[in-house]
């Protein structure tokens, strides 16, 4: 018998859950961290829009500030969504539906963490946190860059359609960043 096939003692499902109520604290932090920059970001894309309706001084990058933030709104969004699920108890880890279990005794049994999961969990929640959360702050800091470019100009027609087909363009580039991120995430005990 290898050690890969001996159950796991009582002791050793202890600690092993120890560090998995750890890592889930630590999924919690990340996911409040993300959901308290998403808030600041779409404050500050609604500060970035009220600037663009404005007669004159209007920074001169209006255009490139506003799908900036825009994409890392989509990409916080996105990060809340995925840190949120690696918080979902082991127990519930079901794609199917019909493999819902309802004896108390089987659904103990799964809610047991192996340490081979747990590894799997802290490397989604690193690649989630710097694919998503990481990136979109890079996003907010070169809007907030390109708005305090010392260049202004006034209101036109055409610098709001100009805004608007940016930041259309981004948000689908977002989206489509959003998806390669699901396809490229890694995989394990779940998948």
């Amino acid at each position: 018998m290898t050690e890969k096939d001996q159950k796991p003692t009582e002791e050793e499902r202890k600690r092993t859950d120890i560090i998995g109520e750890r890592l889930q604290a630590k999924i919690r932090s990340k996911f409040q961290t993300s959901t308290f920059l998403a808030g600041f970001a779409f404050t500050l894309l609604g500060l970035e829009i009220g600037r663009l309706w404005q007669s004159e001084y209007i920074p001169y990058l209006i255009f490139v500030c506003i799908p900036l933030m825009l994409g890392a709104a989509v990409l916080y969004i996105y990060a809340v969504m995925k840190l949120d699920a690696l918080t979902m108890p082991k127990a519930f880890w079901v794609e199917d539906e019909s493999n819902r279990v309802l004896d108390p005794q089987v659904l103990c049994e799964r809610s047991y963490s192996t340490p081979e999961e747990l590894w799997h969990l802290k490397d989604e929640m690193v690649f989630y946190w710097t694919r998503l959360t990481i990136f979109a702050t890079y996003l907010v800091a070169g809007s907030l860059l390109t708005m305090l470019i010392p260049f202004t100009r006034t209101f036109s027609p055409n610098l709001l359609l100009l805004t608007l087909a940016c930041s259309v363009i981004t948000a689908l580039l977002a989206f489509g960043y959003c998806r390669w991120i699901w396809k490229s995430r890694p995989k394990g005990p779940r998948d």
